[in-house]
């Protein structure tokens, strides 16, 4: 058994220049690493932490890289498929005098999710991506000409 003895608990431990080194930057080569192990459907949720271990403390903060290690190729279409939902949805809206503030506000939602994501997991808690979700659906029906008056036939 090798090795230095550990020392006592009130010796106080020399600096050396390593102690004052700055921490190893957080590259997206290491969730790419952890990706590369299971491409195609990841991990798993419940597993997410487990396969980032490795590579950082628990997570990755990101919202990009949480879904690419946790799902997969699977989870970066459904992560882009949920950012870009609000914005293809007024695309695909009749364009009326609302069209403009539609677009505003789904290219507003849609980019401050992408910025908050980079920093945070925003879509792995439920408040948040609840709100997404019904801020889409706001977006969407909230803003709209109304329609001609509808006749009841019937009387």
């Amino acid at each position: 058994m090798g090795g230095k003895p550990p020392k006592p608990p009130g010796e106080r431990r020399r600096r050396s220049s390593a102690d004052s080194a700055p921490p190893a930057p957080r590259s997206p080569s290491r969730s790419g690493r952890a990706l590369l192990r299971s491409p195609l459907i990841g991990f798993g949720w419940a597993h997410l932490s487990d396969a980032a271990k490795p590579y950082v403390l628990s997570m990755y903060h990101n919202d990009f890289f949480n879904s690419a290690v946790a799902a997969g190729i699977v989870g970066i279409v459904a992560w882009l498929a949920t950012m870009l939902a609000p914005i293809v949805g007024v695309l695909a809206m009749p364009r009326d005098r609302f069209a403009g503030t539609r677009l505003y506000c789904a290219l507003l939602l849609s980019l401050s999710f992408f910025i908050f994501g980079l920093t945070d997991m925003t879509f792995g808690y439920d408040l948040p991506t609840t709100l997404h979700a019904f801020l889409t659906a706001i977006v969407l029906g909230a803003f709209r000409e109304p329609g001609p008056p509808e006749i009841n036939p019937a009387g």
